[in-house]
C-alpha cells in the first residue's frame, strides 16, 4: 500500500508540474501568434503574396519527376516575387508610388527583410518581457534512488550498474 500511495503522490505532483508548463507553453505561443498577427494586419498584401509564392512552391514540388529538382530552387523564388508585388500593393494602397526598376525591386527587398527581422525583434522582445516580469519556477527534486538501507533489505540484493571499464586484472 505504500508504494501504490508513493506512486500516485509522485504522478499527481508529475501532472502539476505538466500543467504549469504545458500552460507556460500556451503563453509563449500567444505571444508570438499576437505578434505574428499584428504584422499580417499591417502588412496584409506582403502575407498573401509570400503565401502565394508558397502555394505555387508546394504545386511546383508535386510535379512528377522534375518536381523535387525544381521545387528547392523556385519556392524562395516564388516567395520573393510574392512578398514584394504584395508590399507594393501595401504601399501603393497608403498612397506611396513604389520606385521603378531594378533597384526599386532591391530596395523593396531590402524594406522587406527588414520589416521581417523588426518582426522576430518584437517576438523576442515580448518573450524577454513575458520572462522577466515572472519569478524563475523552482523545482522541488524528490530522491528517485532508493537509499543504500533500502537496496540491502530488498530481496534481489543491491543492484549492480554495468560499467565501462574493463574488469580489474588479477
Amino acid at each position: 500500500m505504500g508504494a501504490d500511495n508513493d506512486f500516485s503522490a509522485r504522478m499527481r505532483a508529475l501532472t502539476g508540474h505538466i500543467g504549469k508548463i504545458l500552460g507556460e507553453s500556451v503563453q509563449v505561443v500567444l505571444i508570438i501568434l499576437g505578434k505574428f498577427w499584428e504584422f499580417v494586419q499591417t502588412n496584409p498584401n506582403l502575407a498573401i503574396g509570400v503565401a502565394m509564392g508558397m502555394a505555387l512552391g508546394a504545386l511546383v514540388g508535386l510535379v512528377p519527376l522534375l518536381g523535387p529538382l525544381l521545387s528547392p530552387i523556385l519556392t524562395p523564388l516564388f516567395i520573393l516575387v510574392g512578398a514584394v508585388a504584395g508590399y507594393r500593393v501595401d504601399r501603393s494602397e497608403q498612397g506611396e508610388l513604389p520606385a521603378e526598376g531594378i533597384t526599386g525591386l532591391l530596395g523593396d527587398g531590402l524594406v522587406i527583410f527588414k520589416e521581417i527581422f523588426q518582426l522576430f525583434a518584437g517576438i523576442f522582445q515580448a518573450l524577454r518581457g513575458h520572462f522577466a516580469a515572472k519569478p524563475p519556477m523552482t523545482a522541488t527534486y524528490q530522491r528517485l534512488t532508493p537509499s543504500e538501507a533500502e537496496v540491502a533489505q530488498s530481496p534481489r540484493g543491491p543492484a549492480r550498474l554495468p560499467s565501462n571499464n574493463p574488469p580489474p586484472a588479477d
